[in-house]
């Protein structure tokens, strides 16, 4: 049953139906923007999700694409790799090649050098054997040797340096600044300077003598014809020179410069002199007459002195002043009175000796020399002849010694000795007293030699040649690549260095030993003495602070060498007959060896023998050494039927298998190379044997290089050398051990057996000792030499020697480089 709402209800109702279609509406509304919402939220996601997409999916692609670029960058990588693998194998192939290249260059060059410098060797033989302009004369010599060695310093070229500086010994120094002939030389009183004068210019040239150099510029005055003669003055302020125009001029040393006008004379002149203490000038001419001058004036005291009929070839003033003497090609001499001009003694040299080149007068004025006929072909002056001034007389017989014309003659100052140059550039000292060359003629110049003179001292000759050349000759040392110790007055029997190789210690048989300074090569205080026979054996202690020295007499002395005295003395077991003694390297132990074949060792600091005496074979001791461990000894023999060696074991005393055998004569020297494992002997058989200690038997042939028995033998401390010197013709022979040849000619020095011989420990020098109380210290090292040979030669090649002998396969380069580079 319905009942009728009423209006509140209906309107409840209508606003309840209205509330709830808002309500609805709300409700939709909300549930449609949720909806929107979520549509949007789904959107938003779905477009987040799709972009995440995207971004995986380009994620995935820069992946992929990153993977394929990984890929190529691998494969470009590994391309890259084999490239450089490649690369690197053409680099070290190319760096192969190039090596080889150089190799092959080197080779090439080293056999280019190898060559020339065996071609250069040869040629520096030649030049020194037969001096031409085809071969090359001794101042080429030296550059040759000298550029060879150091294109390829080997055995052949150090034996070709050495030979050339033998050849060269009383060579000193080559003087180079003139180009014609050099007609006249002159030493200053002092021996400082030397004056020459040539046909160049006419000029003067001084120069130092320890240098060979000139001096400033050449003195110009002389207007033609060149300069005949010069001379110092006393005081070595002043010189004097003498040219073919008729003048003579008055020179300062110290500047160069003439003093005043040149002194007019009337003819050419040819010779002129300084007195010795008064202010005169004596001058020949080419035609005879003298003229005095007074130096303050430059004018002629009197008149011209007549007595000679042709050129005036010698001038000297007394040694009071008093009196002038002359010589002519007239073969007069005249002794002057220079007060009256007037001759005081003439006297003539026989019919037929005709002065032609030169005469000269001993200082003290009593003597004279002059060159003469040859009585075998008299169309040469080869010969020369003394005289007594007083009495007008030759002595003894003509000298003979020259194949070509003599032009030049002078007298040392003591007038012990004369110097003569001939026509052929050699020049031959002369004994006076026997009227006897000394030696061999030396040989230097390329054209005859005009002019000579002594050094005041003595002990140097200047010589000036036709071929402009002027040479510094030393009479004194001949052994250039060695140095003459002098201090010993008998024969020297043993030798030794110290181990810092500064000092030599030498004992002689007079019983006397000496300290030398191996720097300066003189003696180090007074000579030591003690002993009272031969000193054959001496030895520093290893801190250099001490020398043992045993003698013939059995007699062991210890010295301390800041003092030069004995600290103790004692005697070895033998009390007579001792031959021989050797030291041990540590200088612990000495072994003595007598006549009888016994030896004894010897401990040095208890002085006592140790074990019994050892006996050894048939025969006299004559040669014992340690080896340098001390666990070795070697022993030689003498006697015509052992000629042995015998390896001893120190410790037990005993021999070391059998005795070796191989020289024919007595063993007189034995030496242990420095590793123990070679021994060489020189043996009177004139021969040296290499031994290997551990078979005891020969290694090859015997040595042969010596003429005469073998004294002496030492190893070099690297044991690639043996050096060996002999008896009568005193020789020594380098030898090269790989080869058993000699490196070069036999050095010559000595002038009697070289009894003792040892290399210095750090390689650089040989001591050896000889009969009459010669001591040389040699230099064995090739940069040395070489430093000689440039000394000696004072320049380098000219352009034109360097294309003529060398060529263009090496660019040219100074040989000498302290000198500058040839023109």
């Amino acid at each position: 049953m319905n009942f009728p709402l009423s209006n509140l209800a209906q309107e409840f109702v209508q606003k309840s139906i209205k509330y709830r279609k808002k309500r609805r509406s709300i409700l939709i509304i909300i549930v449609i923007a949720v909806i929107f919402v979520l549509a949007g939220f789904a959107f938003y996601i779905n477009e987040l999700r799709k972009e995440a997409e995207k971004q995986r999916e380009m994620a995935e692609e820069r992946e992929i694409e990153a993977k394929e670029q990984r890929v190529v960058a691998e494969k470009e990588r590994i391309e890259a790799d084999k490239q450089r693998e490649l690369a690197e194998e053409r680099r070290i192939e190319a760096e192969e090649q190039r090596k080889v290249a150089v190799e092959l260059q080197e080779v090439a060059e080293e056999q280019t050098k190898s060559s020339l410098a065996g071609k250069l060797d040869t040629q520096a033989f030649l030049a020194t054997q037969l001096p031409s302009p085809a071969n090359g004369y001794i101042d080429q010599a030296l550059l040759l040797a000298t550029q060879a060695l150091q294109l390829h310093n080997n055995n052949n070229t150090q034996g070709s340096l050495s030979h050339v500086l033998q050849t060269t010994a009383r060579i000193q120094k080559f003087f180079l600044g003139h180009k014609y002939p050099v007609t006249s030389v002159a030493f200053s009183a002092n021996g400082q300077y030397v004056i020459s004068g040539s046909r160049d210019n006419n000029i003067l040239i001084l120069w130092n003598v320890i240098t060979g150099q000139p001096i400033g510029q050449p003195w110009q005055g002389h207007e033609y014809h060149g300069v005949t003669s010069i001379a110092f003055s006393a005081d070595n302020q002043h010189v004097i020179s003498g040219s073919w125009d008729k003048t003579l001029i008055l020179w300062d040393v110290a500047t160069g410069q003439p003093i005043g006008q040149p002194w007019q004379g009337k003819n050419a002149i040819s010779k002129v002199a300084f007195s010795a203490n008064g202010p005169y000038v004596i001058s020949g001419s080419y035609d005879g007459p003298l003229t005095l001058w007074d130096v303050m004036t430059g004018q002629p005291i009197g008149s011209a002195w007549q007595g000679h009929k042709d050129s005036v070839v010698s001038v000297t003033f007394s040694a009071d002043d008093q009196n002038v003497i002359s010589g002519s090609k007239d073969g007069i001499l005249i002794q002057w009175n220079i007060m009256t001009g007037k001759p005081v003694e003439q006297s003539r040299q026989g019919p037929n000796d005709l002065i032609d080149y030169s005469v000269a007068f001993s200082a003290d004025g009593q003597h004279a020399i002059n060159v003469s006929l040859n009585e075998l072909n008299v169309s040469l002056m080869t010969n020369l002849r003394l005289w007594d001034v007083t009495t007008g007389e030759p002595i003894g017989q003509p000298w003979q010694g020259h194949e070509y014309p003599v032009h030049s003659v002078a007298f040392s100052p003591d007038g012990q000795h004369v110097i003569s140059g001939s026509l052929d550039g050699l020049l031959i000292l002369w004994n006076v007293a026997t009227g006897q060359p000394i030696e061999q003629a030396w040989q230097g110049h390329k054209d005859s030699v005009r002019s000579v003179a002594f050094s005041p001292n003595g002990k140097h000759i200047i010589s000036g040649g036709s071929d402009g050349i002027m040479i510094l000759w030393n009479i004194v040392t001949k052994p250039q690549i060695g140095q003459l110790l002098q201090g010993h007055k008998d024969s020297v029997f043993s030798v030794a260095f110290s181990s810092d190789s500064q000092h030599v210690i030498s004992g002689s048989s007079d019983g006397i030993l000496i300290l030398w300074n191996v720097a300066t090569g003189k003696p180090i205080g007074q000579p030591w003495q003690a002993h009272k026979g031969i000193v054959d054996s001496v030895a520093f202690s290893n801190n250099n602070q001490h020398v043992i020295s045993s003698s013939r007499d059995g007699i062991l002395i210890l010295w301390d060498i800041a003092t030069g005295k004995p600290i103790k003395q004692s005697r070895l077991g033998h009390e007579k007959d001792v031959l021989i003694a050797a030291f041990s390297a540590d200088a612990q132990y000495v072994i003595s060896g007598r006549r009888d074949g016994t030896m004894i060792l010897w401990d040095i600091t208890t002085e006592q023998q140790i074990g019994t005496a050892w006996q050894s074979y048939q025969g006299s001791v004559s040669s014992v050494a340690f080896s340098l461990n001390g666990q070795y000894i070697i022993s030689g023999s003498a006697g015509s039927s052992t000629m042995i060696l015998i390896l001893w074991d120190v410790a037990t005393g005993q021999p070391i298998g059998q005795p070796w055998q191989g020289h024919k004569d007595t063993v007189h020297s034995v030496a242990f190379s420095p590793d123990g494992k070679h021994v060489i002997s020189g043996s009177w058989d004139e021969t040296l044997i290499l031994w290997d200690v551990a078979t005891g038997k020969p290694i090859g042939q015997p040595w042969q290089g010596h003429e005469y028995p073998v004294h002496s033998v030492a190893f070099s401390p690297d044991g690639k050398h043996v050096i060996s010197g002999s008896m009568i013709d005193s020789f020594l022979i380098l030898w090269d051990v790989a080869t058993g040849q000699p490196i070069g000619p036999p050095w010559q020095g000595h002038k009697d057996s070289v009894h003792s011989v040892a290399f210095s420990p750090d390689g650089k020098h040989i001591i050896s000792g000889s009969t009459y109380d010669t001591l040389i210290l040699w230099k064995i090292d090739p940069n040395e030499w070489v430093k000689i040979a440039c000394s000696k030669v004072n320049r380098n090649f000219t352009q034109a020697e360097w294309k003529r002998f060398i060529g263009d396969a090496i660019p040219y380069q100074k040989t000498c480089a302290e000198f500058p580079a040839g023109e």
